[in-house]
């Protein structure tokens, strides 16, 4: 799920855009990549960016709530910078993530702390 849509501020009534839906669509070739193909990634690595991209979660309001680990990617590729993919899937990897980008006067990027980016 897009980080926006799941992030403690997003409004309980924000619809889905098609932006979110590629978005998504993004994490789960991700994630799918990270399971079943080869990369260069170490088992530690690995289980720390499945933790922090697609586990990591809180409760805000009585609810449930995640997204930091994939708004961190999305702002500096915290956890895909050292990630090498075979080259054609790696080149899509990179260049959906130039596109994923967040503006920078994004409300959630003061949420997680990340306004001086």
């Amino acid at each position: 799920m897009a980080w926006d849509l799941i992030s403690p501020l997003s409004p309980e009534d924000q619809k889905a855009t098609f932006q979110h839906d590629m978005e998504s669509l993004f994490y789960v070739v991700l994630y799918c990549a990270l399971l079943w193909l080869p990369h260069n990634l170490s088992e530690g690595q690995l289980a720390t960016v499945m933790n922090h991209m697609f586990g990591s979660f809180s409760s805000a309001h009585e609810e449930w709530r995640g997204g930091h680990g994939k708004a961190l990617n999305a702002l500096n590729r915290t956890y895909t910078r050292d990630l090498h993919l075979e080259p054609a899937l790696g080149e899509w990897v990179n260049t959906v993530m130039d596109y994923h980008h967040p503006p920078r006067d994004s409300p959630m990027l003061t949420e997680y702390g990340l306004s001086r980016w």
